[in-house]
């Protein structure tokens, strides 16, 4: 029997095989080990894993991020988190809108969105806005400046920042106007002292030096204007200050010292003149100054000193009113008591409604308030300025209005230009 022989197999065979057996023991290896992670992977991708023992464990579903909302000023928001739920949940149905009159911290946008009757009920409900700053009339420049505007549902500084005061309308209205505030707090503590919300008060401005005595008046609902320096006669001998609105000025000059006044201040529904008198006859000047006020919802009020052509320049729909008598800084108690009994007079005799401007000081408001108290007629009820704006009832007392005593030529350079 011949000898058996073996076929001799390449080396090459021999590294092949042992390597597919190698590669398939480590695979079944590392399979078995890793046999839990494989599983929590096919579980996030939510593909259901049958095995038993894996049904019953929770698994862990990255939870939704959190949503935060910001609390911004007269709004009612809440921070909410959105927590991961394993149950449906139904959706619940919307609020019932509520009435304007439970509208305790809403904003002046929400009521009027929320009830049709809100222009019907505004007055009565006193839903206007007593702070400084209502942002949806506020108008941010590039420059950082911040100036009045009408908010995007029709709404004006004008309507905003005015008075809740709604008077009778079978009453004698007397308003009286206490301007070029701001250069002594003194003033205004006094006011605060000794006046009722129902006056109306006006500031120089000043910048950050004012804004807080304004918002001392603003918080207790007074109703405040902001002063617009313009040229006067007598220019520069007399100047009205820094950003002062001149004659014979490119408009866009013009135009950019405007901007810096009305950004003095956030919170009052209105404007006049700080001396004036040469710039109010200017109507090339005048003109775009008025137009550009009425555009920002502002009301303008005029002083009887000042003589322009105002009424037959203005726009229609501006809200604008002219005073009647003016006490200027620095008259006499004779003299200032002599317009006021003139003012009695009209009041009491012509029935007729009445705008007084006061320049400040302590004398002057010290005589009025004791002429308030004790000679003013009882049939007179004092109302803001916005009430006589709204109503136009005054009628000019064309007469020279400084009493038995005129002022003299001293007393006059103190406030009329």
């Amino acid at each position: 029997m011949a000898p058996m022989t073996l076929t001799r197999v390449p080396l090459s065979w021999v590294v092949a095989i042992v390597l597919t057996l190698v590669s398939a023991g480590l695979f079944f290896f590392f399979y078995l080990e890793n046999e839990s992670e494989y599983t929590d992977s096919m579980a996030a991708v939510d593909i259901p894993i049958l095995t038993e023992k894996r049904w019953n464990v929770p698994l862990e579903v990255p939870s939704e991020p959190k949503l935060k909302m910001e609390i911004t000023p007269l709004l009612i928001s809440e921070t909410s988190v959105a927590e991961p739920s394993n149950e449906s949940e139904d959706v619940p149905e919307k609020e019932e809108i509520p009435l304007i009159n439970e509208l305790k911290k809403k904003t002046i946008d929400d009521a009027l969105e929320f009830s049709p009757e809100a222009d019907k009920q505004k007055k009565q409900l006193s839903i206007k806005n007593t702070s400084t700053r209502y942002e949806a009339c506020l108008e941010k420049t590039k420059t950082g400046l911040l100036l009045p505007r009408k908010a995007q549902n029709g709404l004006r500084p004008f309507d905003v920042y005015q008075s809740n005061i709604m008077p009778t309308h079978d009453s004698t209205y007397l308003t009286i106007v206490i301007s070029e505030l701001g250069l002594e707090a003194s003033l205004v503590d006094q006011i605060l002292e000794d006046f009722p919300k129902t006056i109306s008060c006006a500031f120089l401005p000043l910048g950050e030096l004012i804004q807080n005595q304004h918002d001392s008046l603003r918080q207790k609902d007074y109703e405040t204007l902001l002063m617009i320096p313009m040229e006067p006669m007598d220019y520069p001998l007399s100047d009205p200050g820094p950003h002062t609105l001149l004659t014979n000025q490119r408009a866009m000059s013009n135009q950019i010292n405007l901007h810096q006044i009305l950004s003095s201040l956030t919170g009052y529904m209105g404007v006049m003149p700080y001396m004036g008198s040469r710039f109010g006859r200017v109507k090339g000047d005048f003109i775009p100054i008025l137009k550009e006020i009425d555009e920002r919802g502002l009301a303008y009020f005029e002083p009887r000193f000042m003589r322009s052509e105002t009424s037959k320049w203005k726009p229609n729909n501006l809200p604008y009113l002219k005073g009647e008598f003016d006490i200027l800084r620095g008259q006499s108690v004779k003299n200032i008591k002599a317009i006021l009994k003139t003012i009695g007079y009209v009041l009491g005799k012509k029935k007729n409604a009445v705008v007084l401007t006061v320049q400040a000081d302590a004398v002057s408001l010290r005589v009025i308030k004791k002429w308030m108290e004790t000679e003013l007629p009882k049939s007179v009820i004092l109302v803001p300025l916005s009430v006589q704006i709204m109503e136009q009832k005054c009628v000019h007392y064309e007469e020279e209005l400084y009493g038995d005593t005129k002022p003299s030529k001293k007393e006059k350079s103190h406030g009329a230009d």
